[in-house]
């Protein structure tokens, strides 16, 4: 009796410690809570700005979207330990508890690796029960998610409001972005007939459906987070805010366009008449419509951008000694860093036998709080819920809904991703769309897509549905379920969107990929109309190979290391590549490694910043069909050294750890040192680990 009173106490104090910790940590990670909204409010009456837009009522966080009784204790939740979203039958009544239960409506798990891996692990699960709506099972799965996630979420949101805050200009533009989230996001509700406290009837368009399925999940996300943000006086968010964050990815190109001379030229083009978009599906064209004429000034010369941070002797002489297309390439680097994100590559081996994909995401490093998420959702069977895709893989970021990096792994048998294409044409900003033209945001409007596509042209059509004028986009959608039925490439297995303002061009590229073994994705247009409408034709023709699709620099790196590639193992290493100053020497480019097919802006020589690759993902048709793509995540580290966002510079001295090395980015939460490895991606709460690698070629 002794002996196991004394195990009781010993396991009682065990769990008051850990409780004790999960408290604390929890506390001190909700300290730093932002809101871009309430920002914004503020900033607004400090610097009143009589042209300035005002708020349409989204700035205040909405209370709960259902009523939800909290059942477990938060001062202590341990998201590995999972929860549940359940449902009283007799008074429908949500309420949240502790641990996996199944007969719940909605339950999950989050395994935060992201201090050991670069990025946790979040499984969530919708219930096939009919006692809940569609609408219910979405919101109880968002609660699920945000409650789980909290901590992440906060740290996440209070990183990139400093980066907008930090990186903001124009005292306008956010201020103008704000109001156009809010007007989208009313023109939403509309469409998708959504009435507060109020169900009705499900929605017959399969897109509208999934848009309004996907809004209903990031409502129960926001009321998730806010229920843990309010229990530690914390800053809540609005769903202004939650639109912010998910929107992040296309930031820089929405500042851009939405500053207050692009908005005044803007408005000045819409009063000459209706908008109205091109869509080209091969060489069919549907409403085409003349582009604007030029209106704003030639982009301001590489002298000018890079004599405005650094040390500006230093790069004088670079300047100085500086050729042509080096200084296209400078001008190049600004405009990647900007609204330029990701590398991609699709390869057939060369006996046709399979299919390999990669893909590497460029970003700011302030915004590696990363999760990899898997959610299988059972809504009912089709044609009931539309939804092609039950289940989906995919990499994410905390308070995200969608990938953010747009990698997406769908159990309808179609990989989805893409790559951002910068815009050289500033003048184009006159086609964005308003919100009644384009008013689903554009995050959910491709989580729809995906969950409801089931072929390559049911996918691309979808997203050419809705273009907003930013975020263009060169889009890759794989049927590896063709692929694999057929037992190689036939017709339909490959298809290419891309958007820019006013235009979306799209096609089945099949015969290309077959031709030519691979196809590239390196931030410039493929289709030529997409090319001269966005400014790359011209650039290209004044500045060399730098603005060419397939005989830029990185193009180049890809097509000649893929050459003779057949193993997965061989793609892993390409697609976190970066051996300046080896692969520069022959290009006539700097020899710098921010010139890779996985970048690293902060080693550059010339205008440094925390910037480049964060990850990798890879596939083939076993790992698609398994659901187990592979991920690192991280700046690329071999052979170049990893990234540390705290330590010695230089000759420093002192106590290093404590040295910040780039003062005023922000990185609440993330790890300082960032050399994690590769790991399989699958859904289980145990430690994952590169040894763990299963290159499966037989399916």
């Amino acid at each position: 009796m002794r002996i196991f009173s004394r195990w009781f106490v010993c396991l009682l104090l065990v769990g008051v410690g850990r409780s004790a910790r999960l408290s604390s940590h929890r506390r001190l990670a909700f300290s730093g809570s932002r809101s871009i909204s309430a920002s914004l409010s503020q900033q607004q009456q400090q610097q009143p700005n009589e042209g300035a837009p005002s708020g349409q009522g989204h700035h205040q966080p909405s209370g709960r979207l259902f009523p939800m009784e909290i059942g477990l204790d938060m001062e202590a939740c341990d998201p590995l330990d999972g929860l549940s979203v359940c449902m009283n039958r007799g008074t429908g009544q949500l309420r949240v508890i502790k641990g996996l239960d199944h007969t719940c409506i909605a339950y999950g798990w989050f395994n935060d690796t992201l201090s050991t891996e670069g990025w946790g692990h979040l499984y969530l699960r919708t219930s096939g029960h009919d006692i809940a709506s569609n609408d219910v099972k979405m919101y109880a799965a968002g609660y699920a998610e945000g409650f789980l996630s909290a901590v992440r979420i906060g740290e996440m949101n209070a990183n990139l409001v400093d980066l907008l805050l930090m990186e903001d200009h124009d005292t306008d533009a956010l201020q103008n972005i704000g109001a156009h989230f809010e007007r989208q996001l009313a023109a939403m509700k509309r469409e998708i007939h959504f009435h507060h406290h109020t169900l009705v009837d499900e929605i017959d368009d399969p897109y509208l459906k999934h848009v309004r399925y996907a809004f209903f999940q990031l409502w129960g996300m926001m009321d998730g987070y806010n229920d843990n943000a309010r229990h530690f006086h914390a800053t809540p968010m609005s769903m202004t805010d939650m639109i912010f964050l998910n929107s992040h990815p296309y930031m820089g190109d929405l500042r851009q366009a939405f500053n207050t001379q692009a908005s005044h030229e803007r408005q000045k083009y819409r009063q000459t008449g209706p908008q109205q978009q091109q869509v080209v599906v091969d060489d069919s064209h549907v409403e085409m419509s003349p582009p604007p004429e030029p209106s704003q000034p030639p982009p301001e010369s590489v002298a000018a951008v890079l004599m405005q941070t650094g040390d500006s002797r230093q790069k004088a002489a670079i300047l100085n000694n500086a050729t042509t297309q080096v200084q296209a390439f400078l001008e190049w680097s600004r405009l990647v860093r900007r609204s330029g994100h990701c590398s991609a590559m699709v390869k057939v081996t060369d006996d046709g036998s399979d299919v390999l994909i990669g893909h590497t995401t460029w970003s700011d490093y302030s915004t590696m709080t990363r999760i990899w998420k898997r959610y299988e959702l059972n809504l009912g069977a089709l044609p009931k819920s539309q939804l092609a895709a039950p289940r989906i893989s995919f990499s994410s970021y905390a308070g995200f809904i969608g990938s953010g990096d747009s990698f997406y792994v769908l159990s309808s048998g179609l990989l989805l991703m893409d790559t951002t294409l910068p815009l050289i044409d500033k003048a184009m900003h006159t086609r964005v769309a308003d919100e009644e033209a384009a008013p689903i945001p554009l995050f959910l409007h491709v989580v729809a897509c995906g969950r409801t596509a089931t072929t390559g042209t049911h996918l691309t059509s979808c997203v050419a549905r809705q273009n907003t004028g930013y975020g263009s986009s060169q889009w890759m959608a794989m049927d590896y379920g063709r692929f694999r039925q057929s037992g190689g490439l036939t017709d339909n297995a490959f298809f290419l969107l891309e958007q820019s303002p006013g235009l979306t061009h799209f096609g089945d590229i099949t015969h290309v990929l077959s031709s030519k073994g691979h196809f590239l994705s390196t931030n410039r247009p493929y289709y030529d109309d997409v090319a001269k409408g966005m400014g790359y034709i011209e650039a290209q023709q004044e500045h060399g190979n730098i603005f060419s699709y397939d005989h830029n620099p990185r193009a180049v790196l890809l097509a000649h290391h893929s050459a003779d590639m057949s193993e997965l193992h061989e793609l892993r290493q390409l697609m976190t590549r970066n051996r300046s100053p080896l692969d520069n020497r022959e290009s006539g480019l700097p020899e710098d490694p921010s010139i890779a097919i996985a970048a690293r802006f902060d080693l550059s020589k010339i205008d440094p910043i925390p910037n480049g690759a964060i990850d990798a993902k890879v596939v083939n048709k076993c790992l698609f069909a398994a659901m187990m793509p592979q991920g690192t995540s991280g700046p690329p580290h071999i052979p170049l050294p990893a990234f540390k966002w705290r330590g010695a510079i230089g000759a420093s001295s002192g106590n290093a750890s404590e040295i910040e090395r780039w003062p005023g980015w922000p990185h609440r939460g993330l790890p300082n040192e960032w050399a994690f490895h590769w790991t399989q991606i699958f859904p289980s709460r145990h430690a994952y680990g590169d040894d763990a690698l299963d290159d499966i070629d037989v399916c």
